[in-house]
């Protein structure tokens, strides 16, 4: 892992204003509404020279990113890039050190280089820090999750799935790792992800579908 001060290269001369950055950015930190790690900004339309030239205008997208961007520091830890270059419809955006991106910014104009001020947080303590916190949870919901196939029917042979349920049943299954549990009851999960109180009531109350598509998978 680099200790180099790392950061993005943002080449808003031909960003198209998707907005791909944002929502990926959203998904990967669970933001709410109005709240970004990486905004869009707008300039325009507007003429360029309103004084001598009243043909030529002026039209761009510009992503900014927020004072919350800590350059995805988990998926970093993890190897990969950030989650709004990684999605990046138009390619603009460019993550490295900042030795690596300055000579990329000195190669053309319209681009800016941004990188988190003050001192990054270790990008794999906070990775592990968030695994520890997610297993504190986990334990506290475990009680509730170890009952899930005494509080729904758990005849899994006879489950009648729909397309679009077996669909989500089978994102959730990969998502969380789903297995069944030795005893059959129910179902557990691996991994370093946990499920929110949302999902867990979704695996809960489709206990014997989620048995059903493992069984299927494990022919």
């Amino acid at each position: 892992m680099t200790s180099e001060k790392q950061g993005l290269l943002i080449d808003y001369e031909f960003c198209t204003g998707c907005h791909s950055c944002e929502i990926a950015c959203r998904e990967e930190h669970g933001f709410g509404v109005g709240t970004y790690g990486i905004k869009i900004l707008e300039d325009g339309p507007r003429l360029r020279d309103p004084e001598n030239d009243k043909k030529k205008y002026t039209w761009r997208f510009i992503a900014a990113p927020t004072d919350l961007c800590d350059l995805c520091a988990e998926r970093v830890a993890m190897g990969k890039r950030p989650t709004c270059v990684h999605h990046c419809q138009a390619a603009v955006l460019s993550f490295g050190t900042i030795e690596e991106l300055m000579p990329e910014i000195m190669r053309k104009p319209q681009q800016a280089l941004f990188f988190p001020t003050g001192e990054r947080e270790d990008p794999w303590a906070a990775l592990q820090a968030k695994r520890e916190a997610n297993r504190e949870i986990a334990d506290s919901m475990k009680q509730d999750f170890s009952t899930a196939g005494e509080s729904v029917d758990t005849d899994w042979e006879n489950a009648v799935l729909d397309d679009k349920t077996r669909e989500d049943l089978e994102g959730l299954i990969d998502e969380y790792q789903l297995v069944i549990k030795d005893d059959e009851s129910g179902v557990t999960w691996l991994g370093d992800r946990y499920p929110d109180k949302l999902a867990l009531a979704h695996i809960k109350t489709n206990t014997a579908g989620i048995m059903k598509i493992l069984k299927e998978r494990s022919r």
